[in-house]
């Protein structure tokens, strides 16, 4: 097997300084005649290099490539927030023509409003808790954010409504205070599932646990209206969440919705199995709410899991080190296509205006999208 040699002028390049201060580097520790931009290096004269270049720059770690997971987890409450005000300052200058009303605590959102031309306070004392039922908290706490939200939205005065709390309360107080399309029986929460071969519209991941067969087909025709809204798809296919592709595959309740939104849903082109939603293959893809919430944690945990093993496998050796130095470039081109963050959060289709439900663990950035969306 052929192996690859890296010259001075690629080394010279990732690490951003002149050919000339490698090869004054390897000709300080190693003698010789001096060599030129082409010459190919060995593991001894690459690790040399390496070890001095990372101490000079500053570059032996690969933490700033993996940062935005850790740092969601080690942040204060304190910074978190001043990252969060950070971010919706920053989707006021992305956008001219936004005009943001900021609920929650008066003490929180009447400070960062005064200081923003387009932005209202409307302070909301009533904090509805991850914890608690969401249909009740969301009939007694009319002055908590959410229900406050949402209120505005039925008024007209918002276009739509962001939240990263309670994905239940969200829901209830969109479906109570918001609600319904004429004809929908179940809104669904939905959203677009990122990956390096392109995007799928995944619903529903946690509106509805119970489902019937014609709930399914309403998430599947919501589905490719939203498919053709966001992602610009004339004619979206659709596919059955299932164990497998054969229509005779699954629970009776899979293959009744096979069933029927065989005859009911258009380009509807079979099952799709659990690495679809990953690897593409359907621009659609329904289930029940239950299954799509663990699917999409399932997710979640499989894509965390692999970039920790990749980071660890970064820091294993000093080669695996500076093997990670010249991919990171394709590394970060990577993560930032498999990264929700584009998106902010999951639309909840099937109520009279915008309902935007951001991630618990919303990053900064993710609440920037969300209010952008």
């Amino acid at each position: 097997m052929a192996v690859v040699k890296y010259r001075v002028h690629e080394v010279a390049k990732d690490f951003n300084v002149s050919n000339k201060e490698i090869l004054d580097l390897l000709k300080d520790r190693f003698g010789g005649e001096q060599r030129n931009h082409m010459a190919a290096l060995e593991t001894d004269e690459l690790n040399y290099i390496f070890e001095v270049m990372s101490q000079k720059h500053a570059v032996a770690s690969f933490e700033p490539y993996f940062k935005a997971g850790e740092q969601a987890r080690s942040q204060t409450e304190s910074a978190k927030k001043a990252r969060a005000e950070k971010e919706r300052e920053q989707a006021l200058l992305e956008d001219p023509e936004i005009f943001v009303y900021l609920t929650g605590p008066a003490k929180i959102v009447v400070p960062f409003a005064e200081g923003h031309e387009r932005c209202e306070a409307v302070p909301a004392e009533e904090v509805i808790g991850m914890g608690e039922h969401p249909a009740n908290a969301v009939r007694k706490k009319k002055d908590s954010s959410i229900v406050v939200g949402c209120r505005l939205v039925k008024e007209g005065k918002a276009a739509g409504f962001y939240s990263a709390g309670s994905t239940g309360a969200c829901m209830s107080a969109a479906t109570l205070v918001i609600g319904r399309i004429r004809g929908i029986k179940r809104p669904a929460i939905v959203s677009v599932i990122p990956s390096p071969v392109g995007k799928t519209v995944f619903a529903d991941m946690g509106a509805n646990a119970d489902c019937k067969p014609e709930y399914l087909v309403q998430f599947a025709l919501m589905g490719r209206v939203y498919a053709q809204a966001t992602l610009g798809i004339d004619d979206p296919t659709v596919g059955l969440l299932n164990i497998g592709e054969e229509e005779t595959k699954g629970s009776q309740f899979a293959q009744e919705c096979h069933a029927v939104m065989k005859e009911q849903v258009p380009n509807f082109i079979g099952n799709a199995e659990g690495k679809n939603i990953a690897l593409g293959g359907f621009d659609v893809i329904v289930t029940d709410g239950f299954t799509g919430n663990v699917a999409l944690k399932t997710f979640e945990g499989a894509a965390k899991a692999l970039l920790k093993g990749v980071k660890e496998a970064l820091h294993s050796s000093l080669k695996a080190k500076i093997g990670g130095l010249l991919i990171k470039d394709a590394l970060k081109d990577m993560m930032a296509n498999v990264s929700t963050e584009e998106f902010g959060g999951a639309q909840l289709l099937g109520v009279r205006g915008v309902c935007l439900i951001g991630h618990g663990n919303s990053s900064a950035r993710a609440i920037r999208s969300g209010v952008l969306a």
